[in-house]
């Protein structure tokens, strides 16, 4: 007897869609059960993975500042004991320091400064070398430096001034302190320095590339540096300060008065179709150890004064130094240096056939004679200029065809302000005798 059909194969055999399509007859009914038989089991997936919870979000460590302003305390302490150590260095040149001992702390730093200059300017020429090369490929790329990225030459460098003011101004200054700082070197190479007994000397001195007449002048004063060195920066500073300077005829003069210490004056002289052009910068410093240091320097050019660079100019510098003397207060020490380059607008054009010869023609020789006699002439008893001012009388500047015109003016004018300078330093003694 055969047993009867389980519950489980009669459910396995039994096939539902089959039996309901008598229930269902429409095409579009039967599609939609299909989807939404065919759906199910993936929303339920979805809701699965849904349930899950999200990962939790890494965390980013907090960053420590501690370190980073611990390295910018010590950088600031770094820089502070830099600047104690600046004033350290500058507060130890004692007021006492010897004389000798200073200059060569100078030379120390002035050479210091040309050595990492020559350096600076060395790394410049290889590097616009390279730059030179690398245009030649590419002519495209704009160059940047890195040494020396200003290294364009300041006008005030040759020695010509701007008409603005406040250029003008500045260049003024900066002639007057690069001519202050080459006074130790100057007075070294004329074998000057912390001298004693009285001297003057006009030499000339053969240089590579031209030759220059070099005057000194060394005086012991009886009176006081103060005094004398007030005499002095009164007939420098010209003006209403001291009597005024017989101008020749056809002659001009101004003075610009930059500060207290520093002033500016030009002089223009027409003789013929020779203009001459005097233009001299002033400046008085005070040392550290009690000196009191003048000098001066002309200007070669000057936008204020048209077609300068085609006249005669006068190229001349010089210091003059007015020390306390070390043993005794009530006396002083005045050393004078000038220095005059023969330049090629003032020397003379000399042949044996015609006087009018070219310049490559002209003989410095006869030139510096003739100059030095001029000289020699016009101060002969210059180192005793505490003398009264009439054995000093102004002698003419001797006739010399050697001598152009425009170098006749300029020793003109220095005669007359070598006498208005004697005239002003005897007062000085003068009225430190009677007081």
């Amino acid at each position: 007897m055969a047993a009867p059909p389980s519950a489980d194969s009669s459910a396995a055999a039994w096939d539902v869609m089959q039996d309901l399509q008598f229930l269902i007859d429409d095409p579009t009914q039967y599609n939609e059960l299909s989807v939404m038989c065919g759906g199910t089991p993936n929303d339920a997936e979805s809701r699965d993975r849904s349930s899950i919870p999200p990962a939790a979000k890494r965390r980013r460590p907090l960053r420590d500042y501690h370190h980073r302003a611990e390295l910018s305390r010590l950088r600031e302490q770094v820089e502070d004991l830099k600047s104690d150590l600046a004033r350290a260095k500058a507060s130890s040149s004692a007021m006492h320091m010897p004389l000798w001992e200073k200059a060569a702390r100078r030379e120390r730093v002035e050479k210091n400064r040309s050595i990492q200059d020559n350096s600076d300017l060395r790394a410049a020429v290889h590097e616009r070398a390279a730059f030179i090369q690398h245009m030649q490929r590419t002519l495209c790329r704009k160059p940047r430096w890195m040494a020396l990225p200003n290294a364009t030459v300041d006008a005030w460098q040759s020695y010509k001034l701007a008409a603005q003011p406040s250029l003008r101004t500045a260049s003024i200054h900066a002639i007057a302190d690069r001519q202050f700082r080459r006074q130790p070197h100057a007075f070294i190479q004329a074998g000057i320095l912390d001298r004693t007994d009285d001297l003057f000397r006009a030499e000339p001195v053969t240089l590579p590339d031209h030759v220059m007449l070099q005057v000194i002048n060394h005086v012991n004063f009886p009176a006081p540096a103060s005094a004398v060195s007030a005499a002095c920066w009164r007939t420098f500073r010209g003006g209403k300060h001291r009597s005024a300077l017989p101008l020749p005829e056809n002659s001009t003069e101004t003075i610009e008065e930059v500060d207290a210490h520093t002033i500016y004056e030009r002089f223009c002289h027409i003789q013929g179709d020779i203009t001459g052009h005097s233009n001299n910068i002033r400046k008085l410093f005070k040392d550290d150890d009690g000196r009191d240091v003048i000098v001066w320097r002309t200007v070669l050019d000057d936008a204020l004064v048209p077609h300068m660079s085609r006249d005669a100019v006068d190229d001349t510098w010089g210091w003059l130094v007015v020390a306390p003397h070390p043993q005794d207060q009530t006396k002083c020490r005045m050393t004078c240096l000038v220095q005059i380059p023969l330049d090629t607008r003032v020397a003379p054009q000399h042949d044996s056939t015609d006087a009018r010869a070219r310049p490559d023609q002209r003989d410095h020789s006869q030139t510096m004679e003739a100059i030095l006699s001029a000289i020699h002439s016009l101060t002969r008893g210059a180192t005793t200029a505490t003398r009264s001012p009439d054995k000093h009388k102004p002698n003419n500047i001797p006739r010399n065809d050697n001598i152009l015109p425009a170098m006749r003016t300029f020793l003109e004018r220095g005669r007359l302000f070598e006498t208005a300078m004697k005239a002003s330093l005897n007062d000085a003694v003068a009225r430190f005798a009677t007081s």
